[in-house]
């Protein structure tokens, strides 16, 4: 059994143009942005974030505490609640939109994640979740 992560991201985005709607159906999706989505499974993409049994874990999260999505930027927000990710779902989430970033807003700092047994933050950057 996995334990609690306190998870602050916010990503900036390509902008609209250089995004594929595939990308953006899948943001909007998590975020539940598009209300024709919430009686309608998606076709999951061909990454290893969509092959995470719990990858849909992500989106029961989205909401008025959770964060936003813009054309700009996405910011998850897992601060109050946390996730319990045992899979890496945060890490593949990460290297999903990464591709689809401005790797050199904030430096590459993208937020911070805490462990429910820590008694610190750790900074992420986008060089934390590099492929292996």
């Amino acid at each position: 059994m996995g334990f609690y992560t306190y998870v602050y991201l916010q990503l900036k985005l390509l902008k609209d143009h250089d995004l594929p709607s595939e990308v953006e159906k899948v943001l909007k999706y998590l975020s539940k942005q598009n209300k024709n989505f919430e009686n309608e499974e998606i076709i999951a993409p061909d990454h290893p974030f969509f092959k995470c049994p719990r990858w849909e874990r992500i989106q029961s999260n989205f909401g008025e505490n959770f964060g936003y999505y813009d054309s700009e930027f996405l910011v998850v927000d897992l601060t109050e609640d946390g996730i319990n990710h045992e899979e890496g779902e945060i890490r593949e989430f990460v290297r999903y939109l990464k591709p689809y970033c401005d790797l050199s807003f904030n430096n590459g700092w993208i937020g911070w994640q805490r462990n429910e047994e820590a008694d610190h933050i750790t900074a992420l950057f986008y060089d934390t979740f590099k492929d292996v």
